[in-house]
């Protein structure tokens, strides 16, 4: 028996839907789609032969996987003059909801030249082409107009959700997402990517690890430590994330960590409690600011570079002097000098060598961190945080407890009527407004608290490290070694006229060392 030979398929169909779009007037079900498209194909003579689809994809980018499956579909299956193909959908919004609408036109004659149809359920009762041109037209930019409208009024709402304080996206490493209900938090935290209720909105919330491991980042990077070493940091506390220079750098410039909310020029402060301190904040971004700009030598040999201070204003920076030295000290002959050049004004030009300079400065600052007087200092610096944060717990406390027996009283007074609510509103109102401050203040004590017991703990680890600290500084080289200083040189100043170099060196390092819970800088 002779097989026979399958007729080609002169007949597709097309449906689509998206998040946005379901959540629109025009919400249609793919079952909905489909009955429709081979409703209208039988009022053609057709049958579909053949299905694409698009679950959950947005009109807006003809980048959809079953749209280039019917394009590459129709160029392979091309359909002759006389017998065109036809491609239906339900409307013009499911062919796609293009920022422009001529990119629908496009579509439609790419498919045109196939020798394919593009049809539709709605708005497509006419057979001439020139009128079904006109209705593609208008259809195309209602779908256009539509789309545009569903972005601004998106942005208006994220806009409007910014200025209350409330969060948006996904919540970054160091938050959870916190449920507010009618203005007020229902306790509810969600689980990293649980859904929301649609009606609900969120602020965030510290996360007691990720919020610890995120100020640890940043007061590794303030403290001296560079991206790289940060990013191998990073990676050994969470090996789920990808992580390396340029991911360090975005979670050090988030502002979100400031407790601030953003949308476009929209910036609303204090929306929810930071984990970085506005001060540890800005030496970070001023220290990924110079380090962008600040010139370092190709292998990275000059510890200096960048720390010495010129009279003219300048810095001094490593490189040039004569040829390369002996081998195995190849660096001998090599010098720091003033990284403006020509315009520095110091007559004549101040140079010093590399090799003895270092070896000086790098002894200098070794012996004075080892030192007993330097252990004592960071050591009674922890101890005095702990005191302070046991302190403020207590007072956060106590004035709390305080304004709610005042409020107590002013209600019980209106309830006795020896008060109108109108006249308790104003001092109601003052008690309500200070009890979210203090609040607000005693979270922060609560979240401060629990970064100071982890310091407490690691107290005797910071103290060797300190102790170590000639040991530390001789197995590091380069840059690292720089940065290993950084945190405990204060200043160093060249005099051009005793051709001296000045040091001073803290007894406690800058703020962003030691974990960054030694909130000041010590005595030098």
């Amino acid at each position: 028996m002779k097989a026979t030979k399958a007729e080609p398929v002169s007949c597709v169909g097309y449906w689509r839907v998206s998040t946005t779009d379901q959540a629109g007037a025009d919400r249609t079900s793919p079952t909905d789609q489909r009955t429709a498209i081979e409703r209208r194909a039988r009022e053609l003579g057709r049958t579909v032969g053949k299905w694409f689809e698009d679950p959950g994809a947005s009109g807006g980018t003809a980048n959809r996987p079953g749209f280039r499956t019917l394009l590459t579909y129709c160029e392979r299956h091309r359909r002759p003059d006389t017998d065109r193909g036809v491609i239906l959908m339900l409307n013009d919004s499911r062919f796609g909801r293009f920022d422009n609408p001529d990119e629908a036109a496009y579509y439609r004659f790419v498919l045109w030249q196939y020798g394919w149809e593009v049809r539709f359920v709605e708005n497509d009762d006419t057979e001439d082409p020139t009128t079904r041109g006109v209705l593609r037209a208008i259809g195309s930019g209602s779908a256009s107009k539509y789309r545009q409208s569903v972005k601004d009024n998106a942005r208006r709402g994220a806009r409007g959700t910014a200025s209350q304080g409330y969060w948006r996206n996904s919540e970054p490493l160091g938050y959870r997402r916190e449920v507010w209900r009618d203005g007020k938090s229902t306790g509810k935290v969600l689980k990293r990517g649980e859904r929301k209720a649609e009606t609900d909105k969120v602020k965030l919330v510290p996360h007691p690890r990720e919020a610890r491991f995120i100020k640890d980042l940043f007061t590794m990077y303030a403290s001296g430590r560079t991206l790289t070493q940060c990013a191998a940091f990073a990676d050994r506390h969470y090996p789920e994330f990808r992580w390396g220079r340029q991911t360090v750098r975005q979670k050090l410039m988030n502002r979100s960590y400031l407790g601030e909310v953003r949308c476009g020029d929209i910036v609303t402060p204090r929306a929810h409690l930071a984990i970085i301190s506005t001060a540890l904040f800005e030496q970070v971004q001023e220290r990924l600011a110079e380090n962008r700009t600040l010139k370092r030598s190709p292998a990275g040999t000059y510890v200096l570079s960048g720390l010495v201070s010129c009279a003219c204003g300048g810095r001094y920076v490593g490189g040039g002097g004569s040829p390369r030295g002996p081998r195995g000290d190849e660096l001998r002959y090599r010098i720091y000098k003033c990284n403006r050049g020509s315009a520095c004004d110091v007559e004549p030009p101040l140079y010093f060598n590399r090799n003895r300079t270092e070896r000086r400065v790098l002894k200098v600052i070794a012996d004075v961190v080892a030192s007993d007087a330097v252990q004592a200092t960071i050591a009674a610096a922890i101890d005095s945080r702990l005191d302070a944060e046991g302190q403020n717990a207590g007072s956060y406390r106590r004035e709390i407890a305080k304004l709610e027996q005042k409020r107590a009283r002013l209600v019980a007074a209106i309830a006795d009527g020896l008060l109108t609510k109108e006249e308790a509103a104003p001092q109601l109102g003052a008690i309500r407004s200070q009890l979210d401050t203090l609040r607000e203040q005693r979270d922060h004590a609560k979240f401060a608290k629990r970064q100071a017991q982890a310091l407490a703990g690691e107290k005797e680890e910071l103290l060797a490290m300190a102790r170590d600290f000639p040991a530390l500084m001789k197995r590091l080289a380069g840059i690292e070694r720089r940065e290993l200083i950084r945190p405990w040189l204060e200043r160093a100043a060249v005099d051009p006229m005793q051709r001296t170099l000045t040091l001073t060196i803290r007894r406690l390092p800058a703020l962003g060392s030691l974990r960054g819970l030694l909130t000041t800088p010590g005595p030098s």
